[in-house]
């Protein structure tokens, strides 16, 4: 990995170094990341801008008869949040099913490494309650005196599982097959789809072919 090669530093030092930073970036996304769950955190959260905007391609796709995927280089999990109201996230770890594909190029917050790969954890919060990881959901109570969902923590999780994200860096180094499926699959979407509609990407030269 091109993390290893830092001037003088020993492999360990700069293990320790890139772990802190995977750290920092996850923690520093889980707080800038504010859900809008429902009463008393029920779900599902579907409002504001990423609820409108994945309730409306996905009722376009509905109208059209055609597949609506999304491909995103952001490691929260709002994307993630919306899509699973519909069902089970598709995250092309494999083949992408018959509905609606979440290619994350760079990883997520809830994605993490394994002995056997990359396993992804559910966001939704039913399923966090389940298999006892309550802890990482936090609440703000409002003035009805329910309580709202407000963040969700995963670097706060139990099981003490390294997150898989990719950090920022010219050069992309992929260590786990998942990930070469999920680049893999989204370039095959890229390349079959009719319209591709890019949002918030400013297209920077080291991105440019």
């Amino acid at each position: 990995r091109l993390v290893k090669q830092l001037g003088t530093f020993r492999e360990e030092a700069t293990e320790i170094l890139y772990r802190a930073l995977v750290r920092m970036i996850i923690e520093t996304v889980e707080q800038t990341t504010w859900f809008e769950g429902g009463a008393n955190g029920n779900e599902p959260w579907i409002k504001g801008a990423y609820g409108s905007f994945v309730r409306g391609a996905i009722k376009l796709s509905e109208l059209t008869k055609s597949r609506c995927d999304f491909i995103t280089l952001n490691y929260d999990i709002s994307l993630d949040y919306c899509l699973s109201s519909t069902g089970d996230v598709d995250y092309g770890f494999e083949h992408v099913g018959a509905k609606h594909a979440l290619l994350k190029l760079h990883g997520s917050a809830n994605w993490f490494n394994t002995p056997i790969g990359i396993v992804a954890k559910s966001v939704r919060v039913s399923d966090i309650i389940k298999y006892s990881q309550k802890h990482i959901l936090e609440y703000e109570h409002t003035q009805g005196g329910h309580r709202r969902l407000k963040r969700i923590h995963f670097s706060k999780s139990t099981d003490h599982k390294e997150t898989f994200i990719v950090p920022p860096s010219y050069s992309k180094h992929f260590s786990v097959p998942q990930m070469e499926f999920v680049w893999r699959n989204a370039a095959m979407l890229l390349s079959k789809a009719d319209v591709i509609v890019f949002i918030g990407y400013s297209v920077p030269p080291s991105d440019l072919m």
